[in-house]
Parts: C-alpha cells; structure tokens; sequence
C-alpha cells in the first residue's frame, strides 16, 4: 500500500477543541483549528495549555477514504483533522483511548464495532483489534460519549506504525447482513517516541496541567486529551469552547458507573452519557426519528 503523509494544519487547536461544530449527520464534521493567540481557561507556569498539530498528517493509501456516513447516527471522532481533512493524531502510548461523541441516533439501533488495523511487513493488512460494542437502548433520546480503552493484555501499538481505526454501525434493522447500509467512520493513529528532552520533563512531571501543556505543545493529541478529560475534567469548558453548548449552560456528564451501559465482561468499552439545561436556546444536535429522518 503506496503511503505519502499530508501535512497538518498549523493553525493552533486549543484546549477545548475535541468535537467539530454539530451540523447535519450528512456533512463531515471535523474539529476546527482556532487561532494560536485564542487563550485557553487552564495555564501551565504561565503557559497557556493548548494542543498544536504536529507537521505531518495521515497516510494517503491506494484505498482512498472509507468514511460512510449515514442520517441513522451522528458520530464525531474526538479527533483534530489534518489539511486533507482526515482524523489524524499522536500517541505516546502502547494502549490509547479512543473517544466518539455519538448524538441522536435512529431508535433500535444495537450494536457498532471498533476495528483497528495496520500494514504489517508484506504490506498486507493486519487487523489488531475488533470488538462488538452493545450500545446504550437510550441512544435516540441522549447524547453519548463512547470511549475505547484496549486491555493492557492485548497487542499495543508499535513505535513508528501507523494505524487505521473504523467505527461501523449497521442501520439496516431488517439485514443486519447489509453492507451497504453500514455507517462507517475512519481514521489514523500512529504511536512515536518523545525524543530525549521530553522523556525528561515527562519523567520530572506530575501535575496535570503541566502535563496536558507539553503534550499539547508536542503535538500528542491522545495522550493530551487523556489528562484533559481523565484528570482536569474538562468536558464543560470543552464543549463550550466548541460552541456545542452556551456557556451559561448547565450541563451534567454521568461516569460510566453511573450508567446502564458499565459492563464487567467488556471493562475496554464505557459510555459517558451528559445531560444539558436546554432551556437556555444550547446549540442541541438534530434528532433522527425512528425511520432515521432528520427532524429541524
């Protein structure tokens, strides 16, 4: 598979900037870039904490896009995009966190799968993971968070490989066989080392905005968006800051605990379900009624 890498916008993506502004299901959606002078609610010694794209982006492979989206799901990778406008982010990790948010959704829905891929040695393709997610039965009522967490007993990513990640719900109730009905979101991982100086200052590292500062300034955008939401708790700032909810708004967001969907046999998978004042004319995602038609 012929790979070239295009490169990332150099525009800054600040602290709040996880989800694109919610528009039709049918128009890809994609985190925005805000200028790199925009302040940031958070500081490291001064410093303001905000994410800057590394200066590359996602393979181009012979493939092409796989992204299929459907008017049954609203799904929005928690991801920055790069100029040809594909999800695409760092990691230092072995095993990294995936997120989705996941809006209005057609009623019945039961199931999507997570699949991530990679090329191995012959340039063939090498599934890593696949796991089968049960989704919450209240999907068309509430708003979701989707987060994957691969068990630390399972393949980690390798230094240098990039990975191809797909997020497919079937919306075809009937045939659940269909291809052709799948609803199918993609995008790039790729796993690299922190060079010596920032091994350093990771190691001598403990508070969470410091943390959050030199992934973000590095360019690492799972492991910076892992200390945002894991440990400065962030999702209210975050969502505002996208304008996917006014900032007077109240808002409540329920742990995986908290909800139905907290499974034992599937510790990898949890939903985070938050609830909105929508009183106060929010920006709110259009539904989806059960025949999966946009309602405005």
């Amino acid at each position: 598979m012929a790979m070239v890498c295009h490169p990332v916008s150099s525009l800054t993506l600040s602290l709040g900037l996880l989800l694109g502004l919610l528009s039709s299901p049918l128009t890809p959606v994609k985190a925005q870039f805000p200028t790199p002078s925009q302040e940031t609610p958070l500081n490291s010694q001064g410093r303001a904490v905000q994410f800057s794209p590394p200066d590359r982006g996602a393979p181009d492979s012979t493939e092409g896009g796989a992204t299929r989206r459907s008017d049954c799901i609203h799904v929005v990778p928690l991801m920055p995009t790069d100029d040809e406008q594909a999800y695409f982010g760092l990691t230092y990790q072995e095993h990294p966190s995936l997120y989705w948010y996941i809006g209005s959704a057609k009623a019945g829905l039961e199931t999507a799968e997570i699949i991530i891929e990679r090329d191995n040695n012959s340039g063939d393709i090498e599934e890593v993971h696949r796991v089968t997610v049960p989704l919450p039965p209240n999907l068309n009522e509430q708003e979701h968070i989707l987060r994957f967490s691969p068990s630390p007993d399972e393949p980690g990513l390798e230094v240098g490989q990039t990975y191809r990640w797909y997020l497919e719900v079937q919306c075809n109730l009937q045939d659940r066989q269909d291809p052709t009905t799948l609803a199918i979101y993609d995008g790039w991982i790729e796993r690299v080392d922190p060079d010596p100086e920032q091994t350093v200052e990771l190691e001598n590292t403990n508070n969470a905005q410091d943390l959050a500062y030199l992934y973000g300034s590095a360019g690492i955008w799972f492991d910076y968006l892992d200390v945002m939401v894991n440990r400065l708790d962030a999702w209210p700032d975050i969502l505002t800051d996208l304008d996917l909810i006014a900032a007077d708004t109240q808002i409540e967001i329920a742990s995986p605990g908290d909800g139905p969907r907290t499974s034992m046999e599937m510790p990898q998978i949890q939903f985070f379900s938050f609830n909105r004042d929508r009183s106060s004319g929010d920006n709110i995602p259009e539904e989806v009624d059960d025949a999966g038609e946009l309602q405005f």
